[in-house]
């Protein structure tokens, strides 16, 4: 999986809408739409924003995308990373 859709994950799980999260990112919905469809590649400093809005480092999200990576992709499993990270705070 790659970054772009693990974001789409994190983006889920916090319960942002695509609008909401360009709002938070002060970016362009479109712009959202197309780090997550993978149709634009991501700056560091791009995924330095979405790791503030989602109150963790980068690194963390990096860590979800090898795991994701290790995984083949698998959404669920993603998605289940994503979600212990909340659930252990």
């Amino acid at each position: 999986m790659k970054v772009g859709r693990v974001l789409r994950v994190f983006r889920i799980v916090n319960d942002y809408t695509v609008k909401q999260m360009a709002e938070a990112l002060n970016m362009a919905s479109s712009y959202v739409c197309d780090i997550e469809s993978l149709r634009k590649s991501l700056s560091y400093k791009t995924l330095e924003k979405y790791a503030k809005v989602f109150n963790v480092s980068p690194s963390t999200i990096l860590k979800i995308h090898e795991f994701s990576e290790e995984n083949n992709g698998d959404f669920k499993k993603t998605l289940l990373e994503v979600v212990k990270i909340y659930v252990s705070e």
